[in-house]
């Protein structure tokens, strides 16, 4: 029992001074120019009535060429038919904001937090 005493104390220590650097976190995610979000778009693709093989090939193609060019996917996604006849530019450029992203995980740490909060 004593070990369990000493590793949940270390765990606190360490858990109760993490913390978030959410301006670090938006610089990394800029850096990327928009490739951490191709999957979503593809998922978007998808649901919207584009084949999966196809909105993979559309978007791997974008992507090499922001990689290759140095421009953002999401500026070379918005000059390509095959999305810009499923998409406008301002649902294009709110697929491709970090904060569209998060879907329900505020919920879901919040809920783990009290679930475990009730348990100590």
């Amino acid at each position: 029992m004593i070990l369990l005493d000493d590793i949940i104390i270390k765990c606190d220590r360490v858990l109760s001074k993490l913390g978030v650097d959410a301006k670090r976190m938006m610089f990394n995610i800029k850096a990327q120019k928009g490739l951490v979000m191709a999957e979503k778009l593809m998922i978007a693709l998808v649901d919207n009535g584009m084949p999966r093989d196809e909105a993979h090939e559309v978007l791997r193609s974008a992507s090499m060429e922001a990689i290759n060019s140095g421009n953002d996917l999401e500026e070379i996604c918005a000059k390509l038919e095959s999305i810009s006849k499923i998409f406008t530019r301002q649902e294009l450029s709110d697929l491709f904001k970090p904060e569209s992203h998060l879907g329900f995980s505020g919920e879901i740490v919040d809920q783990a937090v009290s679930m475990a909060r009730e348990r100590i």
